[in-house]
């Protein structure tokens, strides 16, 4: 853990020198409300409002020691397209050991699609959720999607496109999923976590109250260390990661009472063994060590506004914007490996 906490805070404290910041745009032409990073982060596809999946190779990226503090990537075309991969705003994306080369895509279309990105990007089943669905992840060859109908319904990829199991653990829509062992945690917009056990095919815990006073979750995460629910007034929610009790909550991003604009939303959250990473849909992206409360070290901002997700993997850090873009962290030392 020790080593990991300096290996990040080494990265991103000298950001400008050992990583390069790109930003992708003129390629969706609404707002990228989803971003996934695969295959080890080397690939990253993108979603969102204009209802098409981009696929992304790293290695397509180009780095460039004169540049200055980003790399707008105006000619930049993704490896391959999908365009009307949904008739509505793609929402949420996931990816699953088993098929490896599955990743899902949620749409408020009432369904999700699998897509395979091995095999010139195909779509190779649609399941039927006959609601908007707003989250999404995979485990295995399940499928779990959460609904706007305050449903979690459950898919078999052998099995066809209709559901194998729908449960209601919620009194509002299912704003986000996670999974961590056995077990499956999804928030609400009632403010309220609940907890699935994915062997026993049943819900253990439900109307897990989340206190936030007038905001609702936005993203999860899990580990051995902690499980953490960001909210939309700016406030990281740490529960205990074995028996799901909250312990306490961390206001990142505190509200003013001479600010007269909007609250930071935390839209992104990720958790390393000694690293928190969370992004304000302002922009403002914070790097915290994961500890009790999260001590913040650095922070960077995005090039673009209205920030709606963040993806972190392998040193890669991704990140969709409202305003159409797609923005990236790559460290230089990806650009001189040879199979990238």
């Amino acid at each position: 853990m020790c080593i990991e906490m300096e290996v990040e805070k080494n990265k991103w404290c000298n950001v400008d020198k050992g990583m390069s910041h790109f930003v992708v745009k003129d390629v969706h032409y609404a707002s990228v409300d989803a971003v996934i990073l695969v295959n080890e982060g080397k690939t990253c596809i993108s979603g969102g409002r204009d209802r098409c999946l981009a696929l992304w190779n790293i290695i397509d990226f180009q780095s460039d020691e004169n540049r200055g503090d980003n790399l707008v990537q105006n000619d930049l075309k993704p490896t391959k397209i999908k365009h009307d991969a949904h008739s509505g705003w793609v929402w949420d994306l996931a990816t699953s050991d088993v098929p490896e080369s599955y990743i899902y895509s949620a749409s408020w279309d009432n369904t999700v699609k699998a897509w395979d990105i091995r095999s010139d990007f195909e779509c190779v089943e649609t399941f039927q959720c006959r609601m908007s669905a707003l989250s999404v992840i995979a485990y295995g060859y399940n499928v779990m999607a959460g609904l706007y109908s305050k449903k979690i319904v459950t898919f078999d990829v052998r099995n066809g496109g209709l559901p194998v199991h729908v449960y209601k653990p919620h009194r509002g829509p299912v704003l986000a999923l996670t999974t961590y062992g056995n077990l499956v945690a999804s928030v609400s917009e009632d403010r309220t976590l609940a907890i699935f056990d994915k062997v026993a095919g049943k819900i253990m815990y439900n109307n897990i109250k989340i206190p936030s006073d007038n905001a609702y979750p936005v993203c999860l995460s899990w580990n051995t260390y902690a499980m953490y629910i960001s909210d939309s007034k700016g406030t990281l929610h740490l529960f205990d990661p074995s028996n799901q009790k909250y312990v306490r909550s961390h206001e990142l991003w505190p509200e003013s009472e001479s600010d007269t604009g909007r609250s930071n939303k935390i839209v992104g959250c990720y958790q390393g063994q000694g690293t928190v990473i969370c992004c304000s849909d302002r922009g403002e992206i914070k790097f915290l060590y994961n500890c009790s409360p999260p001590k913040e070290y650095h922070s960077i901002q995005t090039n673009t506004v209205d920030v709606t997700k963040l993806r972190y993997l392998n040193g890669i850090l991704a990140v969709g914007t409202c305003d159409s873009a797609l923005e990236l962290w790559i460290p230089n030392e990806e650009f001189n490996k040879p199979n990238l």
